[in-house]
């Protein structure tokens, strides 16, 4: 049996951008932060299987230069998804290492130490 384990999850995660796009982009960006926050396991991939708009929001305002000239609108775009992800991990927990304990040489391996002690 090997050390991998497939585990499918569903996150809820926001974005905010200047356009629509940066917007998804941003919400997209933090899936990758979220999954290895949460879990104590080696990640090896992440795959999206499902992507569901919760909000969509638009928010307008104007400004101005020096407050009267060249009036414009802007915009700001927020996007939150549902994302349903599989995710392949490497279990800790599993893997069994070997401890090896080291004498108390240690000032020989410090590099400065260590010639002005063949000196």
């Amino acid at each position: 049996m090997g050390i991998e384990e497939k585990v499918t999850q569903t996150l809820i995660i926001e974005g905010t951008g200047d356009t629509k796009n940066a917007a998804f982009a941003d919400a997209l960006s933090k899936i990758q932060g979220k999954i290895i926050k949460n879990s104590p396991d080696v990640t090896l991939k992440i795959e999206p299987k499902s992507v569901m708009v919760l909000a969509a929001d638009q928010h307008s305002y104007e400004e101005r230069f020096l407050f009267i000239f060249f009036p414009r609108t802007r915009s700001k775009f927020q996007i939150k998804l549902q994302v349903e992800v599989e995710v392949l991990t490497i279990e800790m927990a599993t893997v069994k290492f070997n401890e090896m304990v080291m004498g108390n040489n240690d000032l020989n391996r410090m590099p400065l130490i260590s010639k002005k002690l063949s000196k």
